[in-house]
């Protein structure tokens, strides 16, 4: 039996998602927006004369969104610069949708007449989804990697809320298992764990929480006013 070396391989495409050696997500996110705007560039195009802005609309969710959102639990951009990036794509997206001009009205007000929220609030709320799925018994995801706090008066760990993990690299301190702490701890604050009854009931507050948001937070300028919370790796 002889010994072979093995290939380095620097980054390998799996379900869709392009994961590199060190865990960086700037190839994966670099991928996406080419198809996403590749997909926009096409709809401009091939509906120049749609008239039905509820059509433009339906065809971007579809084609063009899509890509942009799927698997976003794994890959969610870590910097600043990576989000401006993805977040451009919708940018021209709503102008075309409303038939618009650079200027006619500001992003704010495009999400708003098209009811929809900016990428990185959406990218939040599937994490805090996905998270409410596995802990409900939804989809089979063992949850024990998540510590519950300890109270200060019983020395037990509470039900709810989440104990945030130790991070050694900037790479953990990105991943779904450090944001979602931070999310569902932050979640449980605003509103009772007892009044998500139901995942529909869960979905309807959170898009509720985040469309006031995207009035009285939201700063396409600044990236960082993105997240509900203030730990973001843009903010280090």
């Amino acid at each position: 039996m002889t010994s072979n070396d093995l290939a380095r391989c620097d980054e390998e495409g799996d379900l869709g998602i392009t994961i590199t050696y060190n865990l960086k997500w700037d190839s994966h996110i670099t991928k996406i927006r080419s198809t996403a705007n590749k997909c926009l560039g096409l709809l401009k195009r091939t509906c120049y004369d749609l008239p039905d802005t509820r059509v433009r609309r339906a065809l971007y969710l579809s084609l063009v969104k899509s890509h942009l959102s799927y698997g976003s639990q794994v890959w969610s951009p870590e910097t600043a610069t990576l989000k401006k990036t993805i977040e451009g794509v919708q940018r021209r997206a709503s102008l075309w949708i409303l038939r618009l001009k650079r200027g006619d009205l500001t992003y704010v007000d495009r999400l708003k007449k098209l009811d929809l929220l900016p990428l990185s609030y959406d990218r939040e709320i599937k994490d805090l989804i996905f998270y409410y799925k596995c802990r409900y018994g939804q989809i089979d995801l063992d949850i024990d990697i998540f510590t519950p706090t300890v109270s200060s008066r019983t020395r037990r760990g509470s039900s709810m809320y989440l104990q945030s993990p130790y991070c050694k690299t900037s790479t953990f301190k990105a991943s779904y298992f450090n944001r979602i702490v931070h999310l569902w701890n932050l979640i449980l604050k605003l509103a009772p764990a007892c009044t998500f009854v139901t995942l529909g009931s869960f979905k309807t507050f959170l898009y509720k929480t985040y469309k006031e948001l995207l009035t009285t937070t939201f700063d396409p300028d600044l990236p960082c006013t993105y997240s509900l919370y203030r730990t973001c790796a843009c903010h280090s």
